[in-house]
């Protein structure tokens, strides 16, 4: 699947700025919509998950990517900051401009290492090297920058196509937590 729409500075906003679990409609905590992880129970993820730091200039050793939302070339680290095991759970919900959100809930070691990672990209946000990338099933789904510091381990991830469904939403949530 390919995502495009052109990034702007508040596709952040929206990713990274909104994270405060009081700010979540009734959508995101309805059991339709909701993807609780099982992970060392039954369920094994059917999508992979990967967050890692990017540039859009590049970096040696880092890998050249597409960016789906934007049809750019970014620059990926190396190394993966989270994956599917980080994710505590999942859901979906509109935000104020009617695109569909993932929403992301990262378990209590993640979001330590969130805190800290999200201050760092947010010092260097106006470089090339100030954006972070989303990646599921190998395909950049964002690369945005950070516009906070994230302590709470809540990231509302807004994907910008008017043609990115309900049910895109809800396929993504559910497949990166395994249900």
């Amino acid at each position: 699947m390919i995502f495009r729409r052109p990034t702007t500075l508040f596709v952040f906003l929206l990713c990274f700025g909104c994270s405060d679990p009081a700010t979540q409609n009734e959508q995101t905590d309805s059991p339709s919509t909701k993807a609780k992880s099982k992970f060392g129970q039954s369920g094994k993820p059917s999508l992979t998950f990967e967050v890692r730091r990017a540039s859009r200039e590049p970096v040696d050793g880092w890998k050249a990517a597409t960016n789906n939302h934007d049809q750019r070339t970014i620059y990926l680290a190396p190394q993966t900051e989270f994956t599917n095991v980080d994710l505590s759970s999942t859901g979906v919900r509109k935000d104020g401009d009617g695109y569909w959100q993932i929403v992301l809930r990262l378990n209590e070691a993640a979001t330590e290492k969130l805190s800290t990672i999200s201050g760092e990209l947010f010092e260097i946000r106006n470089t090339p090297r100030g954006l972070v990338a989303f990646i599921v099933d190998g395909e950049v789904l964002c690369a945005p920058i950070t516009n906070a510091q994230i302590t709470d381990g809540v990231i509302p991830l807004s994907i910008f196509r008017k043609d990115f469904s309900e049910q895109d939403a809800n396929r993504i949530a559910k497949g990166i937590v395994g249900q």
